[in-house]
């Protein structure tokens, strides 16, 4: 786990621990109960999620509100698409 980019191991960290617990512990505890993947997963998601409304806020103002709401409209598909796949 810490291979992981800065921020992923971060984002794990303020997800799954209590203030001033040790990095190292917290990830050895994970790997051991078998959640790490799953908490790499949700960190991920998480950053990914953050940086994808922002960019959609941006884009209103910089695009304009149609080609904004189309652009969130093909989003949302691929979006919806990759949660039938699972």
């Amino acid at each position: 786990m810490y291979q992981l980019p800065k921020n992923v191991q971060d984002t794990i960290m303020k997800n799954i621990s209590r203030k001033h617990e040790d990095m190292e512990e917290v990830f050895q505890k994970l790997a051991y109960s078998g959640l790490a993947k799953d908490a790499v997963i949700e960190g991920v998601q998480q950053i990914v999620k953050s940086s994808s409304w922002s960019q959609s806020l941006k884009g209103i103002l910089t695009a304009g509100v149609v080609k904004s709401v189309r652009y969130g409209g093909e989003k949302l598909k691929k979006m919806l698409k990759g949660w039938k796949k699972k």
